[in-house]
């Protein structure tokens, strides 16, 4: 099958969508499967996701309606952004069935930011191109049950990000202290702020808070003086700033608690790569992993600073044999669970029965 992906940016700043096109187009050209990719920034590798040899890559300098006409699927990766738009108008215009995958991106607290842009773009194009889409995709049920509420017609996959689970062998020992661990965007919707002020009222004994991500909206002056102004001396915060590839990596073998405060996610990929590297999570209703207590492998409270502070306090009062036995079952969950191979071959499955339908009416 001639499968192109068609997303925003892959660089590593993009967070979990551009890794999931990169994993997936991966995965689908490992099944034998002939894959490109369109981004609609300038590509530049060094920045950038790794990508197999095998998977074509064109940028904004490239014709998007000439690669659209050698595909047999189309599959669109956000909404909101003119590319999306003109992708999808390019394949409706040529006849090319289409996936758009939502990304949270139609979430009510995703929906709150920029919301008049957002009206505006749902009026003038969004609603009419996600309403023709071929096939839509969501990476998890919460997500499902928001496209629900919209009346869809169109046929729909649930395919979950997965993750790469290292070997028990080849993880570094944690050296010294206990350290919590954000690792995110600084973003509003990330609840970054929340955190800040869990942490200032807690004040964990023996903890520090390690905080690792792009500054996107500006926020961490606003927090640092809000640290500031506090005037607790005990708190030890440090801004990381943004960490990837190897660096990322020794953040997540040497957290002892990972925190993922969002108001708001569809899938919050971060969960599952805590999970991986053996720390247990800490997150809120806001995401779709409210079963990490039944799981035994986390904590899980209200997108509240109060309710956040509370289970900060519990998660940080948790004994150490404690923590390390629910990052061995978070491991083994994750392992079992949550694989790139199978995320793809879902995708591959579905776009068969819509571009199979189309060759049916024809």
């Amino acid at each position: 099958m001639r499968i192109l992906h068609v997303v925003g940016q892959l660089t590593l700043q993009w967070g979990g969508v551009s890794l999931f096109v990169a994993e997936v187009a991966n995965e689908q050209s490992r099944q034998g499967h002939q894959v490109s990719i369109f981004v609609g920034t300038e590509f530049v590798k060094s920045n950038c996701h790794e990508i197999e040899p095998a998977v074509a890559i064109l940028d904004a300098s490239g014709s998007l309606p000439e690669l659209i006409a050698k595909s047999d699927i189309v599959h669109v990766h956000g909404l909101w952004l003119p590319l999306y738009h003109r992708a999808l108008k390019a394949a409706r215009r040529q006849g090319i069935p289409t996936t758009l995958s939502t990304h949270g991106m139609l979430e009510p607290a995703a929906l709150r930011f920029s919301r008049w842009r957002k009206r505006a773009a749902w009026a003038v194009y969004q609603r009419r191109d996600f309403r023709s889409a071929s096939l839509l995709h969501v990476t998890a049920p919460p997500e499902l049950a928001t496209l629900r509420n919209l009346h869809i017609r169109q046929p729909l996959v649930i395919a979950s990000p997965g993750v790469h689970v290292p070997s028990q062998e080849s993880l570094q020992g944690k050296k010294g202290g206990l350290h919590a661990l954000y690792l995110g965007r600084l973003h509003p919707i990330k609840g970054i702020d929340l955190l800040i002020d869990a942490w200032l009222a807690v004040a964990p004994a023996g903890w520090t808070l390690q905080v690792a991500g792009p500054d996107e909206a500006n926020l961490r002056g606003m927090l640092s003086e809000r640290i500031a102004a506090s005037g607790n001396q005990q708190v030890r915060i440090e801004w990381l700033g943004e960490r990837f590839g190897p660096a990322k990596t020794t953040l997540l073998e040497q957290a002892d608690l990972v925190i993922v405060p969002s108001r708001s996610e569809n899938f919050a990929i971060t969960v599952i790569e805590a999970l991986a590297f053996g720390s247990p999570v800490l997150t809120t209703t806001g995401t779709p992993w409210t079963n990490l207590p039944e799981l035994g492998i986390g904590w899980v409270c209200d997108p509240q600073a109060s309710s956040l502070a509370t289970a900060l306090r519990a998660a940080c009062d948790c004994q150490p044999a404690e923590r390390s036995r629910m990052g061995s079952r978070g491991r083994s969950w994750v392992a079992e669970t949550y694989s790139w191979r199978r995320s793809a071959q879902d995708l591959v499955d579905a776009y068969a029965g819509v571009v199979g339908d189309l060759h049916a009416e024809d």
